[in-house]
């Protein structure tokens, strides 16, 4: 056996432990090494002793981290004697000439993920919602006691609670900002703005653009929320609707409860909120995206279908994957470039359906989802639906539609996984939106730094897209329409029930 030297390290960073083994001869019992730095950069040296008692066929080399740099790595004959290698008759029996690279990062200028997530999110979700009410006085989890102040408070009789709720929605959402808007501007809106000379100074400013996606009402309203709470609307108003309606015959509201106010006022206001039909004709002009049933436009009623975008954002997180896959076998280079060239067509097909009601429709269905998911996570809600107390929801109204989705023979896939496609979906789709892709001095080096910023997001997203499709983004970009696809998995449910 010869001299050998195996580095098992294949990307050296700063500060990390470096991994090397020596092979010796069967006739060598001791040996020197040392390594030197090779460019004149002022790094320290290191040297030791090693022993050999012939028990293993390789031996660890003790190199401790290293600073950025060019290094020779020598096993010499003679040990070290008084702490010092002594340089008279040694034999180099093996070297090697490695770096230790600095980490060069690409700044990630397409929303990042926030440093915090646990108090900084740039989006108008549920959570931050209860705390925005709470914030004005609002406080939805404890009505006024006798003699409080009944103005700000929840409860008391009458449409008070609604019509406020209702403002303070719509307040809630159009305050909400993307992280780092005045990057994400960069040179993506700026250069579209700057083809409109009459555009406000605020939108040039980069103030007042939306930041939300219509994409996540779509998946919440695929997870069955807009269809339970207009269920229990027709049982306050003592209508029949839906195959499980003997389940909901005891639903009495008592009038003195503030649930009972909410209800009343919001079937008063149906003639003032949008209509799915609506809605539907924007997620197929944003997306492509089509909802399935009695309500929605009728394939031909649209004028426009962004048919290439289901194909080109699961083209995305298919070779995101791909690009991961890559990234960690660490025998072979990872390549960004088919996943730039990916971002780049989704970012072009989206910029198409970035007109007519885009922005403001999804800012007030925003604000009618967050009202309605307010609504099912009353406590008396709970109270009349029931549900699986040990099933940890992240957000009170979950377990009220899982309970309705049971009781109607609905799809038995947790409104959970809608939750996260909806919430990651719109992360995802505003960075394809808003990033500068298609600008040429974008490159790959920014879809690597993309993909490196929301690996877990996008592990995230295939994975509830299987769990409700029953498809692998991972290994292959499906782009068969999702209504489709749990369509046909619940009818597989009820053939099977």
């Amino acid at each position: 056996m010869s001299n050998t030297l195996s580095m098992h390290t294949k990307r050296l960073n700063p500060d990390e432990p470096i991994h090397v083994t020596f092979e010796p001869e069967a006739d060598t019992t001791s040996a020197s090494w040392r390594v030197t730095p090779t460019d004149d950069v002022g790094n320290p040296g290191y040297e030791g002793d090693l022993s050999f008692d012939g028990s293993q066929l390789a031996y660890a080399i003790p190199i401790p981290p290293l600073n950025a740099g060019g290094y020779l790595l020598q096993v010499l004959t003679a040990p070290a004697r008084g702490g010092r290698i002594q340089k008279v008759s040694q034999t180099v029996l093996a070297e090697h000439h490695f770096v230790v690279q600095a980490p060069r990062s690409v700044p990630v200028t397409l929303v990042a993920e926030p440093p915090d997530t646990d108090h900084v999110d740039p989006l108008p979700t549920f959570e931050r919602f209860r705390n925005y009410l709470k914030e004005k006085c609002f406080d939805v989890d404890t009505a006024p006691g006798p003699g409080g102040d009944t103005d700000d408070a929840f409860g008391g009789f009458g449409d008070d609670n609604y019509l406020t709720l209702k403002r303070l929605a719509k307040r809630f959402v159009a305050s909400q900002r993307c992280a780092r808007i005045d990057e994400l501007a960069q040179p993506y809106l700026r250069s579209r703005l700057s083809d409109e000379p009459n555009v406000a100074t605020v939108f040039a400013e980069g103030r007042s653009f939306p930041c939300v996606e219509l994409i996540w009402n779509y998946w919440i309203e695929e997870g069955m929320m807009v269809q339970t709470l207009n269920l229990i609307l027709a049982r306050f108003q003592n209508r029949v609707v839906g195959r499980g309606s003997a389940s909901l015959a005891r639903f009495d509201v008592t009038p003195l409860a503030p649930l009972h106010g909410l209800l009343y006022a919001f079937v008063d206001d149906e003639q003032h909120r949008m209509t799915v039909r609506r809605r539907a004709a924007e997620y197929e002009y944003q997306y492509g995206l089509r909802l399935i049933g009695r309500a929605v436009p009728t394939p031909g009623t649209v004028f426009e279908r962004r048919s290439g975008f289901l194909a080109a954002f699961h083209q995305v997180i298919f070779e995101a994957h791909e690009f991961f896959r890559s990234q960690d076998d660490l025998t072979v280079s990872a390549d960004a470039f088919p996943l730039y060239r990916a971002l780049r067509e989704c970012h072009l097909v989206l910029s198409q359906g970035s007109h007519n009601q885009y922005g403001q429709l999804a800012l007030a269905a925003r604000a009618e989802f967050l009202v309605m998911q307010l609504i099912l996570g009353r406590p008396e809600m709970r109270e009349f639906l029931g549900g699986r107390p040990m099933t940890p929801y992240p957000e009170e109204w979950m377990g009220r539609v899982d309970t309705m989705k049971s009781i109607q023979g609905w799809t038995e896939t947790s409104v959970m996984h809608f939750h996260d496609l909806a919430t990651i979906g719109e992360r995802l789709v505003l960075t394809a939106r808003l990033g500068s892709w298609a600008d040429p001095n974008t490159n790959a080096d920014k879809a690597k730094a993309w993909a490196s910023a929301f690996r877990q997001p996008i592990q995230k997203y295939a994975a509830a897209y299987r769990a409700v499709t029953g498809i692998d983004l991972s290994r292959a970009a499906d782009p068969t329409m999702p209504s489709l696809l749990i369509l046909d998995r619940l009818n597989e449910q009820r053939r099977r029930a």
